[in-house]
């Protein structure tokens, strides 16, 4: 569980930062690792992991995991202690970020939803590259890669489906 509150960073206001000011929100962050990878020669390893928020922060995850010094692949502004060769990113040109899930209770009916998906291809070819150097899925991992298993392939905006 990462408890740590958020503010406008002090150094740059369009970033936000874990601070202990009397603006600063409080925020809760709870994570599971999924799986594990080994290091290569130009990052320190990866790990996949599952965030539930508690509160709904501005870049709430991404602040939090910098904080942890634990960036996210792909994040060109919250990665200061992540990796400095291109090749870290994993080719991505976005952050390693998807909700698999979402549930809610309807606005009108108050009727419980909940809906799954699984990750875009970007992400998926992200972690296909790792795969050699998996360490093995967790629990959680095993648990959350049967839900994904049975969700939709969602496309990337621009991309034709496969036929």
């Amino acid at each position: 569980m990462i408890d740590a509150p958020i503010a406008r960073s002090a150094d740059e206001r369009c970033r936000m930062a874990v601070r202990d000011v009397p603006s600063a929100r409080e925020a809760i962050t709870t994570f599971r690792v999924l799986e594990r990878f080994e290091a290569g020669p130009k990052d320190d390893g990866y790990s996949l992991i599952e965030c539930k928020l508690f509160t709904g922060r501005t870049h709430q995850i991404r602040v939090h995991m910098q904080y942890t010094r634990h960036p996210i692949v792909g994040d060109p502004v919250y990665n200061a202690h992540g990796p400095r060769d291109a090749r870290a990113q994993l080719g991505l040109r976005r952050q390693f970020l998807h909700s698999y899930t979402i549930a809610f209770e309807h606005p009108t009916t108050g009727e419980p939803m909940a809906f799954a998906d699984n990750l875009p291809r970007d992400l998926q070819e992200a972690l296909d590259t790792l795969a050699e150097r998996s360490l093995g899925k967790t629990d959680a991992g095993r648990e959350v890669a049967e839900l994904m298993a049975a969700s939709p392939v969602p496309s990337v905006e621009g991309e034709v489906p496969d036929e």
